[in-house]
């Protein structure tokens, strides 16, 4: 039941300061307990504020957990002081977002009764059945929240309270385990040194390793004797392995997500907190956004497949039509934003979200600088697992396209799957009316039993269409199947036709993995026949051209795009007349031509605001592999996109050359004879 003393009934904080009324003390007095160093009252203040870092503590019916109360009271971070604005030493703030955090985490070792839970009041939803507790924490947060502190509060308070307790806190680069550590041992030095707390100490190594204790001599021998907890510093970037055959109260990995095996960190960590399907302590791993270092595949697979790996799940409450989305806890930007809570540690989420939304439609015109911003400052999840630095396309405008493509399922009603044939040697598109029998890959890594794919048809070929109206950009996969787990990916395009008002568009595409390469040629060779088009392709895979050569369909494969190559790489001395041969300066034009494509205003609507290409895009997994490319990752359609992007491109190129009209007329006449002479050669 809530008091109106300390929280009211709406769960607002009225009165937080009962909770941190040592810290208050302390900042006053410059002391905690005002009685005689080992008196008997002295003893019973100690042994109360053990007791509270240990159970928590509660007051007019509202309780927090011992780590928070130690938190609160015992640890000195920097933060901005209220009155200089200047940062200092000081006691942290209650806030609204740390009581959320603590209990989550409270609730993940120990469990809580579902009615428990919601007088809680907090920023969180779980589900009944993952209540009984035993369970890791994993965290997904914005910068700027605290955590390092707060994770050294964990460690000092467990170093403190609980005699022969083991905390590792480890992480890839030894620098965040280093100054995790240095945090946790600041917090010990200050509680040795002003609390009934301070234990004597047997190993004190810098940045590395800390135990309590001493030594009692004995016949000679030095025998350990006190309280023997300890905490380690531990690097996982040359031992995978480092925390192997120990028996851990605590495991802290900070910024997993840098690690680049994630999942393999976990496997070989995790049984130093079980015993057998026991959990005898707890992992806490966290993952900070970032726009320089992304957050990898493998924590993000861990996060949002939480209860593979004994996390505690929390439904996604953070994205948009997620909540039945299991995860890691997140943390977001707007909970305790500087400058948008109170006294009491109320969050103004509104104030904040509104703040942040004036900060991102500043940002918008540059989807770079907005991307970097947002993956700093994420609102979810799905922000938070995002790139900022290698990602140049408008991924908040992707985003927005996705949600609508998805919830309005315009990917059902506006593209038709069909069946390619051959009819009188034409190459016709028949409906699949029976959608029963295939297995069309909308999505992104979609999971499917059938990796045949089909085609899906947008918009069906003018009748007649002239030659050069479409475009098809295709990516082929290595024939020997073994080799890749990459799709066949196939995009057709539609330019400026007169007299039309679609123009500028995908019209059809394809992505799939059939048993042989030659059936995404064989798609590739019968949707150019279809819109009247040539292919341009990644000319590395070199049985694209022979399937090409081999039907006597040499004219069907596009021309190496001279002018683009000439443009973006100086000295070229590549020639092998079809496709295009990818490289780092041609990949840095692709994305080029994409982005302005993207974001190219075709109108506006009756609001005023533009619409732009990305409104055209019904393809979910288009629109998800745009949001998430990166270079080192696998976007079969962002790659078939830039090969038609390259002859979209070129014909500009072509269109706006500096020659004379008679050299180019020339030059073209070359070209169609050379492609002639290969054909029948």
């Amino acid at each position: 039941m809530m008091n109106n003393n300390v929280r009211n009934k709406d769960g607002i904080w009225v009165n937080a300061n009962v909770f941190r009324e040592e810290a208050l003390q302390f900042e006053k007095h410059n002391y905690y307990c005002p009685y005689t160093w080992g008196s008997p009252a002295w003893k019973t203040y100690w042994l109360e504020q053990k007791r509270r870092c240990i159970e928590g503590f509660s007051s007019s019916g509202v309780s927090i957990t011992g780590y928070h109360y130690y938190y609160l009271n015992f640890v000195r971070i920097r933060a901005i002081d209220k009155n200089s604005k200047k940062k200092v030493l000081r006691f942290p703030d209650f806030w609204d977002g740390d009581y959320n955090y603590f209990w989550s985490l409270d609730i993940a070792e120990k469990g809580i009764t579902p009615q428990g839970l919601k007088n809680l009041q907090l920023f969180v939803k779980i589900d009944d059945i993952y209540l009984d507790g035993g369970y890791h924490m994993m965290v997904g947060k914005s910068r700027r929240k605290g955590y390092s502190y707060k994770n050294a509060s964990i460690l000092s308070v467990t170093y403190h309270t609980i005699k022969n307790s083991l905390c590792l806190v480890g992480s890839f680069d030894k620098k965040y385990s280093r100054d995790a550590y240095n945090k946790a041992k600041s917090a010990i030095d200050f509680a040795d040194a002003n609390t009934g707390f301070r234990k004597q100490r047997l190993i004190d190594k810098k940045s590395e390793h800390i135990k309590s204790g001493y030594l009692e001599t004995t016949t000679g021998v030095g025998i350990e004797k006190g309280s023997l907890s300890e905490i380690i510093a531990l690097t996982y970037m040359d031992n995978p392995d480092a925390a192997r055959g120990k028996d851990a109260d605590k495991i802290i990995l900070e910024e997993m997500g840098t690690f680049p095996n994630a999942i393999d960190a976990y496997s070989a960590t995790v049984d130093s907190v079980k015993d057998g399907d026991i959990m005898t302590g707890q992992m806490i791993m966290y993952g900070t956004s970032s726009n320089k270092e992304a957050m990898t595949a493998a924590f993000k697979e861990m996060y949002y497949d939480p209860i593979s790996y004994d996390i505690l799940p929390f439904n996604d409450i953070w994205d948009e039509d997620s909540e039945d989305v299991k995860c890691g806890f997140f943390h977001p930007v707007y909970l305790n934003k500087q400058g948008y809570y109170d006294e009491q540690g109320n969050s103004d989420i509104k104030g904040a979200i509104e703040s942040e939304n004036i900060i991102r439609e500043k940002k918008k015109t540059n989807s770079t600088a907005l991307n970097n911003y947002v993956t700093e400052n994420p609102m979810s999840p799905e922000e938070a697992f995002r790139s900022g630095s290698i990602n140049i396309f408008p991924v908040r405008e992707l985003e927005r396209q996705l949600k609508i493509v998805i919830t309005k399922k315009l990917y059902l009603t506006k593209g038709q799957p069909v069946d390619l044939r051959y009819q009188n040697n034409t190459v016709i598109a028949k409906p699949i009316l029976d959608t029963s029998k295939i297995e069309p890959i909308y999505f992104y890594n979609q999971d499917v039993s059938d990796s045949k794919g089909v085609v899906i048809i947008y918009e069906y070929p003018i009748e007649d269409p002239p030659f050069g109206l479409y475009k098809i950009g295709y990516d082929p996969y290595a024939q020997d199947q073994s080799k890749s787990t990459s799709l066949g990916s196939i995009q057709v395009y539609k330019t400026v036709e007169i007299n039309s008002y679609s123009r500028n568009i995908i019209v059809a595409n394809y992505i799939g993995r059939p048993p042989e390469a030659d059936d995404v040629n064989k798609i590739s060779l019968m949707l150019a026949e279809l819109y009247n088009t040539s292919v341009m392709h990644e000319n590395m895979f070199i049985h694209v051209k022979n399937y090409f050569r081999n039907k006597k369909k040499l004219l069907k494969l596009a021309s190496q795009p001279d002018r683009v190559i000439s443009k973006n790489i100086k000295e070229t001395t590549v020639s092998r007349i079809y496709g295009i041969h990818m490289n780092e300066q041609l990949k840095d034009a692709g994305e080029k031509y994409i982005k302005d494509w993207l974001v190219d205003v075709r109108d506006h609507d009756e609001n005023g605001d533009v619409i732009t290409n990305i409104d055209y895009i019904y393809d979910p997994g288009l629109l998800k592999e745009l949001i998430k490319y990166n270079r080192k990752g696998n976007f079969d359609r962002v790659m078939s996109l830039m090969m038609l992007m390259f002859q979209v491109q070129e014909d500009i190129e072509f269109k706006y050359d500096s020659k004379n009209k008679v050299t180019a007329i020339t030059e073209w006449a070359e070209y169609v004879e050379k492609l002639k002479y290969t054909q029948n050669g």
